[in-house]
């Protein structure tokens, strides 16, 4: 294969990643109408998020094996026939089981996606593209949470229905199946399946688990990727609404700004640190900076709209610093369970998603204090919503002293 090759091939993967992406955040626009349809409380919407999570990351370490063994192209192709099932169950459904049902099997569909494009880095690109590559899938991500909170409100308008969006979208879908299908072909992998490490899972499960450097990385992945999985995808415009007494015509724009910044920090850091040849360094001030930047958002007083998307921008920067930790990762591990060791990172960070997305939802229900709207859902007052996000600030403080006593006292040594 030559390089030209390996890039569209990663083209038409990051393609399929910022479709998940469309189909993770697209419920967290359309809150209100999702909760009235189903009748749902604050924890029974959490579900609707989590066990997309929940879906994606258990996932993660059969699709690493999977993906090891029989290669991308079959993967891809019945990921993506999951993941229309999956839209198709949420749309068609008149309870809230079936819809929960779908969410799982779509987050099931979308653990291939990011996963896929870390494989074609990692298996046929040298190390010192890995990081750029990574950040490039992270942007494509971006555009798919972008291009999702305006052409969903305008679908509204033009259907009145919610299901009629989910519709559009379920046709994407079937777009993308047939690019996957016609134009990416069976990768011949580099080493011997049979022959290597992965024909002893549990042992090769054990030396990534055990490896010290890699649980660091773990847990600043979780701190970094936190703001997104919770605010950005899930709860950030009820939060917004609630907090700064805004519409939701008005939040909705001001939170995908989140993604504005993390398209931008997906390129820019990585390509900072393998020029400067700084990536652990440029890890340490983005998750330290984060934490300032989300305590400002979630206690910050007197914030104007401005103030709050200036805000949204830098966290979503320096978010982008999540995909140097998967670079680090990858320093050190062989190419033969690549696969494997990127699908337990993507598991821990994604059950640690689904987990604070439901935590959130739990505390708002737990202190609710009786208030219904006129459609006759739950209202969560300000002060709670500010008390819920100070979990995601305790877990972004808690990844910033690890990467602080860890990393650098690791380059001190070094």
């Amino acid at each position: 294969l030559t390089r030209k090759d390996i890039y569209i091939y990663w083209l038409i993967l990051a393609i399929f990643y910022l479709y998940q992406y469309i189909l993770r955040v697209s419920p967290g626009v359309l809150v209100d109408e999702i909760r009235h349809h189903f009748h749902m409380n604050a924890d029974q919407f959490s579900l609707i998020g989590s066990l997309y999570y929940c879906g994606y990351a258990l996932m993660q370490v059969p699709l690493g094996l999977l993906i090891d063994r029989i290669g991308i192209r079959i993967t891809v192709l019945y990921s993506l026939v999951l993941c229309i099932m999956g839209m198709t169950m949420l749309v068609i459904a008149d309870s809230p089981l079936v819809a929960y049902i779908g969410r799982f099997i779509g987050g099931v569909g979308a653990a291939a996606s990011f996963l896929s494009t870390l494989k074609i880095a990692s298996d046929y690109l040298p190390v010192s593209k890995r990081a750029i590559i990574i950040g490039a899938s992270l942007f494509f991500g971006s555009l798919g949470a972008l291009i999702t909170g305006k052409p969903m409100n305008y679908l509204m308008d033009q259907f009145s229905t919610w299901q009629m969006s989910f519709i559009i979208f379920i046709c994407v879908g079937g777009v993308i199946f047939f690019l996957v299908f016609m134009l990416l072909p069976k990768l011949k992998r580099e080493v011997d399946i049979e022959d290597s490490e992965l024909s002893n899972i549990k042992n090769n499960l054990l030396e990534i688990i055990t490896n010290k450097n890699i649980i660091r990385y773990i847990i600043i992945v979780i701190g970094l990727f936190s703001p997104l999985m919770v605010m950005a995808d899930l709860w950030g415009t009820a939060f917004l609404i609630s907090k700064f007494n805004i519409t939701r015509e008005v939040a909705s724009p001001i939170l995908m700004n989140i993604y504005i910044g993390m398209a931008v920090g997906s390129i820019a850091l990585p390509y900072l640190a393998q020029k400067y040849n700084i990536l652990d360094k440029i890890i340490v001030y983005s998750v330290l900076i984060l934490l300032l930047l989300f305590s400002i958002v979630v206690y910050g007083v007197n914030l104007t709209n401005g103030d709050v998307i200036k805000l949204l921008i830098l966290i979503g920067f320096f978010c982008g610093s999540v995909m140097l930790c998967y670079a680090g990762v990858l320093r050190y591990i062989t190419a033969q369970i690549s696969g494997l060791t990127i699908g337990v990172i993507n598991t821990f960070n994604m059950l640690s998603g689904a987990l604070l997305q439901q935590a959130i939802g739990f505390y708002l229900d737990y202190t609710w204090q009786g208030q219904l709207d006129a459609m006759g859902l739950r209202i969560y007052s300000k002060e709670k919503f500010i008390e819920a996000f100070s979990i995601l600030v305790a877990i972004i403080a808690f990844s910033a002293v690890v990467a602080v006593f860890t990393i650098i006292r690791k380059n001190t040594k070094n």
